[in-house]
C-alpha cells in the first residue's frame, strides 16, 4: 500500500525540529509532471489537500513503504504529529 501524508511535526521544547530537515522515502509517486517528494512532509504546509500538491506520496505497488527524516542531532522527543491527506482515508495506515 502506498504511503502518503500531508505533514510531519516532531516536537522538542515545543519546537518542530523536523521542519526543513533532510528526508527520503522508498519511492516517489509522480502524476501530471508533479513529484510528491519526501520533503513535502516537513515544509510546514499542513494543507492535506492532495490536489494542492502539498503531500508526500510513494508509488502504488510499494508494499513496504518507508519515509525518513534526519534531524541532525539527538533530541528528547515529546511528540510526533503526522497529518494525513484529507482524502482516501480508507487507504491510509
Amino acid at each position: 500500500m502506498p504511503q502518503n501524508f500531508g505533514n510531519v511535526g516532531i516536537e522538542f521544547n515545543r519546537k518542530n525540529v523536523a521542519l526543513w530537515k533532510s528526508t527520503d522515502q522508498s519511492t516517489t509517486y509522480s502524476a501530471n509532471g508533479i513529484n510528491f517528494t519526501s520533503d513535502k512532509a516537513v515544509d510546514g504546509n499542513g494543507d492535506g489537500n492532495f490536489d494542492s500538491h502539498t503531500c508526500t506520496h510513494t508509488k502504488p505497488g510499494n508494499y513496504n513503504p518507508t519515509w525518513n527524516v534526519y534531524l541532525g542531532n539527538a533530541y528528547y522527543i515529546i511528540a510526533i504529529k503526522i497529518k494525513n491527506r484529507n482524502d482516501y482515508r480508507e487507504y491510509l495506515f
